[in-house]
């Protein structure tokens, strides 16, 4: 059978996730995203001018945080490599926390 048929026929006698996959997928994923915050936002306190926050709001600082903290987590890749190798040659304002 060709590659791409023995593809079609796993995904065709998959079964779901059970409750139990979803809870340990739930976990890891909050975990990570905790992981990147405790990192991220001790370091944007520390690097944004006091003008950005007289000039945004809470809810404003927050979207900014979870789009930073989403780019800087660990276990996201760019074309194969880890973004904390990558991310320098992006042309982003910020910077990797310490």
């Amino acid at each position: 059978m060709p590659l791409l048929g023995a593809h079609r026929h796993a995904a065709a006698t998959a079964t779901r996730p059970t409750a139990r996959d979803t809870a340990r997928l739930v976990t890891a994923l909050e975990n990570s995203h905790n992981k990147s915050v405790s990192q991220v936002v001790p370091w944007f306190v520390r690097e944004m001018p006091p003008t950005y926050f007289r000039i945004f709001g809470e809810e404003t600082q927050r979207r900014h945080l979870r789009a930073i903290a989403a780019l800087f987590d660990e276990e996201l890749r760019v074309r194969g490599q880890h973004f904390h190798r990558a991310h320098r040659m992006l042309p982003c304002p910020f910077y990797r926390p310490a």
